[in-house]
């Protein structure tokens, strides 16, 4: 009877993978995202950062808010500063990695010295889909509410204020 018993448990219990017993932070959500980077550090406050692929099919506000309200939850005592970046599909996030650092454009005498027709290159979204970061009271996200043109962006102040970039000590 005990054995039937743990085999109907075991088959009620899903059929995604466990880590080492535990539930995975997607089995948790209910959502099949991809964590990409984890980081944990400590520097003048604790920060926990995490970036993470979420499938178009399931990128939605609700489902964002689901995501950011869980991590920010996660270990509060492991981390003051918390910052999720979400991409809707793996080819945004490999861009967002491989993006090389700014040069100024040609000027029109180098281009006329080169004799090279300037090429511009098709624009292409490398950023996260949204980015949620809490800084210790201040807390808000800003996402991209249509993935086919996710340069229209809108803030969400969740409590306290919105910081441009993270100052070097936001909890003091």
């Amino acid at each position: 009877l005990l054995v039937s018993l743990v085999a109907v448990i075991a088959s009620c219990s899903g059929n995604a993978p466990q880590q080492n017993g535990v539930a995975t932070d997607q089995q948790i959500l209910g959502l099949p995202f991809e964590i990409k980077y984890v980081n944990r550090y400590d520097s003048i406050d604790k920060w926990y950062i995490v970036t993470l692929v979420l499938p178009r099919q399931y990128y939605s506000k609700e489902n964002l808010e689901r995501i950011f309200q869980y991590y920010s939850g996660k270990n509060p005592d492991l981390a003051r500063i918390v910052r999720v970046m979400v991409f809707a599909d793996p080819e945004t996030y490999e861009r967002s990695r491989s993006v090389k650092e700014w040069e100024p454009p040609k000027t029109i005498e180098q281009r006329k010295e080169s004799d090279e027709e300037p090429s511009v290159p098709k624009p292409y979204w490398n950023n996260a889909h949204a980015h949620y970061d809490r800084q210790c009271q201040n807390e808000h996200y800003w996402y991209s509410p249509d993935l086919d043109d996710p340069s229209k962006q809108e803030t969400v102040i969740l409590k306290g204020k919105l910081y441009g970039m993270p100052i070097m000590n936001p909890c003091k």
